[in-house]
Order: C-alpha cells, then structure tokens, then sequence
C-alpha cells in the first residue's frame, strides 16, 4: 500500500464487514512498518474508547473508532489544536475558537498524556509554527523531579511551559510567567 494513514481508505468504505477488516489489515502493517504508531487521546473526540494514531511521515493525527453495532467504524483526521469549545473575544465580544497553542487545555495531565503532547510541541516546532526557548534561570529552585520545557506560539507569541513531574507521575500544560523575553534556542 502506497501512502500513510491519509490513503488508508484507498478503495474501500469501512461500512461493510469486508471493507473493514481490510481497514485493520491496513492499520497493523502500517504500525508494523513504522509509518503510523498508536499514540494516547488527548482528549476525546467522538466516544470513550477510541484510538488515536500518528503519521510518522505527516505528522497528521487520525481518530478510530472500532465498530460496536449500531455504530460503524470511524476513521477521521483530527485537528489536534482545534477545539470545539468557544470563548469570547473581549473587543468583539463575538465567539472565538483558540487556535494553536491557545488550544492545548492548560491543566495536569498523565505521563500518556505528557508523551502525546510531546510528540506534538516536536511537530508545531519542525513545521515552524512554534519554538522551543529557553527558560529563565529560577529564582526559587526547581522542585526535586520536575523538567520544564518553554515553548513560545509563533502566531501569538504567547509562552507555555510544560512542566513534568517525573517523582509523581504527571505532567501540566501552563501559561509560563512573564519574564523579559524567551530566547529561541539556537
């Protein structure tokens, strides 16, 4: 089969039984191979239970849902930086979706949920859409087991740091705190 995860559906339609067992034969030799892997949900899009996978070549996000009669399967690229929640614009006061870094929901998360996000910030920074900086030297130490990784929206410029926390098993996604300017690590 030529093509990633785009072309997976090439001549079929996942509506009928044969078509679909085709789909997963298509899905497992492209994991196999190395060209799409299986990565942690970030967050739900459709119903528990879903699978989320990641071009290796692409970088594109795809949804799967297995089929759990009435429902077929579901196969869907998905935006992972859109959100189907809105906020108001302060100026306009009209609804506004967040994009790129704006839609990451700020908050703990699980070492999964850490990796997934990881492999993402990586991809926003090969693509150019962010960049890494570094961070400025703390006044109070760092607590024993925690990493923070800057990250600075290139659309927005806005900086976020993710902190993990290695002796506790989590991760968070936040606003970093005001400092004199990220500097781009070279």
């Amino acid at each position: 089969m030529t093509g990633g995860l785009e072309s997976i559906l090439h001549g079929i339609s996942i509506e009928k039984y044969e078509d679909w067992l085709v789909f997963v034969q298509r899905l497992e030799e492209l994991v196999r191979r190395g060209r799409a892997r299986r990565i942690s949900p970030l967050r739900t899009e459709f119903f528990e239970g879903e699978e989320w996978y990641l071009d290796s070549e692409s970088g594109e996000v795809f949804v799967y849902l297995s089929p759990d009669p009435p429902i077929l399967p579901i196969w869907k690229r998905v935006d992972v930086f859109s959100r189907p929640e809105t906020v108001q614009s302060g100026r306009t006061g009209m609804a506004v979706t967040p994009t790129g870094m704006a839609a990451i929901p700020i908050g703990n998360m699980s070492n999964r949920e850490t990796a997934s996000l990881k492999l993402f910030l990586q991809i926003l920074v090969c693509n150019g859409m962010a960049r890494m900086c570094d961070q400025p030297c703390p006044i109070d130490p760092r607590p024993k087991g925690n990493m923070e990784s800057w990250y600075q929206d290139l659309r927005t410029n806005v900086v976020y740091r993710l902190v993990e926390n290695f002796d506790e098993n989590f991760g968070r996604w936040e606003l970093a705190p005001p400092i004199q300017e990220a500097t781009a690590i070279q």
